[in-house]
């Protein structure tokens, strides 16, 4: 993320704490399968724990960042078996709509009838909006307010 604007970032979905918990149940699991598997038990009653026991590792592993950079809105993803980087550039962005609903802020960046979502706190709009004046200068800014 080097080269973001500062206080650009998305807010994050899930905490590290959690991520780790969700983790180490996944370990424990896998655990639990290769146990009962060194038993010689069935395979069908011991899949369901290797299936549980890999998504849960699959995804604590998952990283998804999207941050506002120069060359426009970047949204990176990582796994354990690839990683991507997708960048909409601030040339194809023909409008943004910034939704509020208590403390959370959704900025919808439109190109065409297509966009992309950037969830954000809603203490974020004052860095955004300054952002959003020096990328996009006479872009229509759209605010909803939601209960």
């Amino acid at each position: 993320m080097s080269g973001a604007f500062p206080g650009s970032e998305a807010r994050k979905t899930i905490s590290g704490g959690l991520r780790l918990a969700v983790f180490i149940f996944g370990v424990l699991l896998a655990g639990s399968f290769l146990r009962d598997t060194l038993r010689a038990l069935p395979l069908a009653e011991t899949f369901p724990e290797l299936l549980a026991g890999a998504a849960c590792l699959y995804g604590s592993l998952f990283r998804k960042r999207i941050y506002l950079a120069p060359e426009g809105i970047v949204r990176e993803t990582q796994s354990p078996f690839a990683c991507g980087r997708e960048v909409l550039p601030w040339s194809e962005v023909r409008h943004v709509t910034l939704a509020f609903r208590k403390q959370d802020m959704l900025a919808l960046f439109e190109k065409g009838t297509m966009g992309w979502r950037v969830p954000y706190r809603r203490n974020q709009e004052a860095a955004l909006r300054e952002i959003l004046a020096r990328c996009l200068p006479g872009a229509e800014i759209e605010n909803l307010f939601y209960n």
